[in-house]
């Protein structure tokens, strides 16, 4: 039954999320944090596209792929940001007017948004 089935899923991605929180609070670390980020992205994407060929709804892959995309390259530059911090603030900081282009968590929140 297809309403057992998004009941499970949805008790299995609540649990991970719980989990994540926990795990978060206890071992504090941000790559963690970022691991579980990404892995529920994943688990969209593979989700939103299943839905889209299972139903055949062609014509919106491209807006799909489009919000994904900008959300990888949001993703890639966050992790860019926390794992380059003083690097990127040395070059933030010599950059004059251009400094907001090197806000990289900034723009992982307008690619995000």
């Amino acid at each position: 039954d297809g309403s057992v089935w998004k009941l499970l899923v949805g008790l299995i991605i609540s649990l991970f999320c719980i989990s994540a929180i926990v795990i978060y609070l206890v071992v504090n670390d941000p790559l963690f944090h970022e691991a579980c980020y990404g892995i529920l992205v994943a688990l969209s994407i593979f989700s939103s596209y299943y839905t889209l060929f299972k139903h055949k709804l062609y014509h919106c892959v491209r807006l799909l792929t489009t919000g994904y995309s900008t959300t990888l390259v949001a993703f890639i530059l966050w992790n860019v940001d926390n794992t380059f911090c003083p690097h990127v603030r040395s070059i933030r900081d010599k950059s004059g007017y251009l400094r907001p282009l090197f806000e990289l968590h900034a723009w992982w929140h307008i690619l995000c948004g």
